[in-house]
């Protein structure tokens, strides 16, 4: 929606896809000195990606169907399958989900911003998957990153290697690898899990009997308090990231096979080490090669009265957690004596009253690392 404006009336307007796709020169006018031409805000936009002759991310105008994005982007390619579209949109509550749509029947649903569909290869149509080539997106500190189309059979090394390989600031072991069949596995258990605590929570309420005022307000806050937490977990979604057993020198990713709809991230090296939970300055601290992890409990000020030091953690920058709780050795003598690595973030929780409904599910913080929610999810709860 290109216009024209003259002397401060609209003289004409221009669709540039139309003099693109069909050389269409209506409301190409001839230009005069003092003439205005005004481009609007972005609109509704919407990517083609796979079998199409033009891929790429395209404008629509009010109405537009899905008949009207494959139009522009030049068709389907002779060797598309053309009775199979299917269109990627982010759900706000979980994530990126995919729809397939019929054809020819659903060539008249208008896109919404931000979709992307992707036609098919009717020759890929037809082999089995592990046969078929993969869509993978490659982020962070390669050359080149993108999305990428790779062959059946390729391994995340492969796809490093197709994007120009790392940079010098690559942190593989902080690399993140999520794969969508993982993401929908995580949700669906997430849910029941929350569900669960859902169930303790009124379990726990319906059998408790107040004695006195007091305990009566200490139990409607208890109620709140859990309340809340809930409504926070909910808000939180599991990434789909699965834990890459790397050694923190690693120079290399492993050798495995990725599937379609994969996504690869390599962060540059961390210079922070998280500290959060029931401490007295929690933050992030730059990090040292020399420091342990009760060194940064220290930076924090150390744990509050109320903190439960038995159930501390640290979840490193390759998704993994080393607990308290472990026979690892993690504590020596009541300390956190493990060295730290860069993007580590500790969480110290509180000591819950056993009484409360919180106590009654006490390993609430391990529904957070179980199903790859990460640290961003320990400082939303804690907030």
């Amino acid at each position: 929606n290109i216009e024209l404006r003259r002397a401060g009336k609209l003289v004409s307007t221009l669709d540039l896809y139309d003099l693109l796709i069909k050389g269409d020169r209506t409301g190409d006018r001839v230009l005069q000195p003092e003439d205005v031409i005004h481009i609007g805000p972005v609109g509704t936009q919407t990517a083609v990606i796979g079998s199409v002759n033009k891929p790429a991310i395209f404008e629509l105008k009010k109405g537009e169907t899905v008949d009207d994005v494959l139009r522009m982007a030049g068709g389907l390619t002779a060797v598309a399958d053309r009775g199979r579209l299917s269109v990627e949109r982010l759900d706000e509550r979980i994530g990126a989900r995919v729809a397939q749509l019929r054809l020819p029947e659903d060539l008249k649903q208008t896109p919404a911003n931000g979709d992307v569909l992707r036609a098919f290869s009717a020759v890929e149509a037809t082999l089995p998957q592990d046969k078929q080539n993969k869509r993978v997106r490659i982020e962070g500190e390669v050359a080149r990153p993108g999305d990428y189309i790779l062959p059946p059979n390729s391994s995340i090394t492969d796809a490093i290697r197709v994007a120009g390989g790392l940079t010098p600031n690559a942190y593989v072991f902080g690399t993140e690898f999520s794969r969508e069949s993982v993401q929908k596995t995580q949700q669906e258990n997430y849910e029941r899990a929350l569900r669960d605590l859902e169930t303790e929570f009124a379990k726990k309420t319906s059998t408790q009997r107040a004695l006195s005022a007091d305990e009566a307000a200490v139990q409607a806050s208890q109620s709140t308090g859990a309340s809340r937490l809930i409504e926070r977990l909910r808000a939180v979604r599991p990434t789909g990231r699965v834990v890459l057993q790397l050694d923190p020198n690693a120079a290399q990713l492993p050798e495995l096979v990725v599937e379609n709809g994969d996504r690869i991230y390599v962060p540059a090296v961390p210079t922070t080490v998280g500290v959060f939970g029931s401490v007295f300055n929690g933050g992030s601290y730059l990090y040292s090669g020399d420091r342990k992890v009760t060194d940064y409990v220290k930076l924090a000020g150390g744990p509050t009265r109320g903190a439960d030091d038995g159930s501390a953690f640290v979840l490193r920058a390759n998704g993994s957690v080393v607990s308290a709780r472990q026979s690892s050795g993690f504590f020596s003598g009541g300390d956190l004596n493990v060295p730290a690595l860069p993007g580590d973030t500790v969480f110290v929780p509180e000591e819950l009253n056993k009484t409360t409904f919180i106590q009654a599910a006490k390993e609430w913080t391990q529904i957070l690392y179980q199903f790859g929610l990460g640290a961003a999810a320990l400082k939303t709860i804690k907030n």
